[in-house]
């Protein structure tokens, strides 16, 4: 991608899933598929960001679909951008702590039911591969039931995912 070599995360007859280098960054990019010697390009813009949570078949956060109002969670996202120390694509994290992991260098935030939640932690997910882990309280104030939550990295938007926030003991 850009002449820099992309990680290949997934392989099939119809499908190539990449990880799209962090030292890309942002703007006209050619993805350069080389099979055996057939080779196809691909033209295509790079974002800043393009957060986007990890889903279950609901809609639901993966890993916090229920949290009780003033409760902390976890979520997980990919497409934060650019990350703070600079770090290997295409390799697993080994550090998840406060101090250890990579951050995105965009500002990050989370909305509950149109609220601001207080980030608690934010870095590169050990074991894992382009993935953030963003944990946050639910301010009391949200009401309870089902409520939206959307991750913003930069003023890029994710798309909404569904949390059920239930009432303090």
């Amino acid at each position: 991608m850009n002449g820099l070599d992309a990680p290949l995360l997934y392989i099939s007859p119809n499908q190539i899933n990449v990880q799209i280098p962090y030292r890309a960054g942002a703007g006209p990019a050619v993805l350069t598929v080389n099979n055996n010697g057939q080779i196809a390009g691909f033209q295509f813009q790079i974002s800043p960001a393009a957060p986007a949570m990890f889903l279950d078949a609901n809609g639901s956060a993966v890993g916090s679909a229920t949290v009780v109002q003033g409760g902390t969670i976890a979520t997980f996202v990919n497409g934060a951008g650019d990350i703070t120390p600079a770090t290997k694509s295409g390799f697993p994290s080994s550090t998840n702590s406060a101090s250890g992991s990579a951050k995105p260098l965009l500002p990050i935030s989370v909305t509950v039911g149109g609220k601001s939640a207080f980030l608690t932690y934010v870095g590169i997910s050990a074991g894992l591969i382009g993935t953030m882990q963003v944990n946050f309280t639910v301010p009391p104030s949200v009401p309870v039931g089902v409520q939206p939550v959307v991750v913003t990295v930069g003023g890029f938007t994710s798309p909404t995912a569904k949390l059920t926030v239930t009432a303090a003991p």
